[in-house]
């Protein structure tokens, strides 16, 4: 375990899965605002807080994201489920919608 995986379930220790879970939602919410934001002033000259606060809000996310990730180590529950397996299969699936959106797009443009 590497020192901000140490970290990290030392946070989710303290405060409980149910605390950083409501935690998350609200994340989620600040990056859905950060994002409209930055769409909003990205292509004003000097607006570079836009982005440096979307960058910010990911990390937030990404961070107790690992947190609940880390439970994969000591949760029964949680052991069984293989989190990248299903990042992998989603994205093939994305893959083969957007292969299928060519060949239509390719259909109509001939």
């Amino acid at each position: 375990m590497t020192e901000l995986e140490k970290k990290q379930k030392a946070i989710i220790d303290h405060y409980g899965v149910d605390k950083q879970l409501d935690m998350l939602v609200e994340e989620c919410a600040e990056l859905i605002q950060a994002i409209q934001k930055y769409k909003r002033y990205k292509d004003i000259p000097g607006e570079g807080k836009a982005f440096d606060n979307l960058i910010e809000e990911i990390a937030d996310v990404e961070n107790i994201i690992d947190q609940i990730k880390l439970l994969k180590l000591y949760d029964p529950v949680m052991a069984r489920v293989d989190i990248e397996e299903i990042k992998a299969k989603k994205v093939r699936r994305q893959l083969e919608r957007i292969a299928l959106e060519k060949l239509a797009e390719a259909g109509f443009k001939d």
